[in-house]
């Protein structure tokens, strides 16, 4: 027994699916979800002030002067008084570290604010020779021409 095979007629119109209304309504969709949304507070941005590079109209106030103190055992001690920074001692021989790396940040907090590093410089009477010289070098070595000496009364 042969099948016979229904010969399709030319004339029957395949049935299509038009997406072009159903990616509007996914479109108005997205669009309602968006607008009737609220944020919760902690997906809000921070309110952060972010530093710039321009520079403001009001004047910075000039850097005070680094205080440096050469005492009688060789200690080197910055800003001496309420709250003294002991930087060196004589034990570490005359390499002076910790006095290179205050005189760093003191000569970039100088730059940073448009501002000439200035250096008074206070040795005791029984303080050597050679740490003073030792301490020289280093202001020396960051380029840093502003020393006053302190410690000095009149007529010696």
């Amino acid at each position: 027994m042969a099948r016979r095979f229904k010969a399709q007629d030319d004339d029957e119109v395949q049935p299509e699916l038009d997406i072009a209304p159903l990616i509007d309504v996914a479109f108005l969709l997205l669009i309602y979800f968006l607008v009737t949304s609220q944020l919760k507070r902690q997906e809000i941005d921070l309110n952060l002030g972010i530093p710039s590079n321009q520079t403001s109209d009001a004047p910075t106030p000039p850097l005070p002067p680094l205080v440096l103190e050469i005492q009688e055992d060789g200690t080197i001690v910055a800003n001496p008084g309420k709250n003294p920074e002991i930087l060196d001692k004589i034990e570490s021989g005359r390499e002076v570290p910790l006095l290179e790396e205050r005189l760093a940040f003191f000569k970039a907090g100088a730059e940073a604010s448009n501002d000439k590093p200035t250096i008074i410089l206070n040795p005791k009477d029984e303080a050597s020779g050679q740490r003073f010289v030792d301490v020289l070098n280093a202001i020396a070595g960051f380029e840093i021409d502003q020393i006053a000496l302190a410690g000095f009364a009149e007529g010696d």
